[in-house]
């Protein structure tokens, strides 16, 4: 299964039409929200950027401090960002990203050595090109 389709496997859709608010607030509800393969859902949380999912990989597989891994992560991350943009699952949040006129972000953090990278990076203006907001 997808790393997208792990991350919204359990978001509600009791609204017709959910505001990015709703979709936070369902998210922190569950959290940390085990994704398996030693990935977490860590922190979900909404700026006047963009939603923003913060997950934490026990980097049992490999550090993210490691040299290798710090060459190879962006150029994962950019494999799948077409995939990830257009992914089925995934449509609600954009449209809701779009609506709102915000981004969406996932950021990726090592829990032993603290590194951090921005795995995924959609800014406003690239979800409302794809997913253009109705109202």
């Amino acid at each position: 299964m997808s790393l997208c389709m792990l991350l919204f496997a359990a978001m509600f859709v009791s609204c017709s039409d959910p505001t990015l608010s709703d979709i936070v607030g369902q998210f922190q509800s569950d959290l940390p929200q085990d994704l398996g393969g030693g990935l977490k859902i860590d922190k979900v949380s909404l700026n006047e950027e963009c939603i923003e999912f913060e997950l934490v990989s026990d980097e049992s597989q490999f550090r993210f401090d490691d040299e290798l891994a710090q060459v190879f992560m962006p150029a994962v991350a950019e494999a799948l960002k077409e995939g990830f943009l257009n992914e089925e699952k995934m449509k609600e949040v954009y449209r809701a990203c779009a609506k709102e006129n915000r981004g969406f972000r996932l950021i990726m953090k090592g829990a032993q050595s603290g590194e951090s990278f921005t795995c995924m990076d959609f800014p406003a203006e690239e979800l409302k090109a794809k997913y253009p907001p109705t109202e």
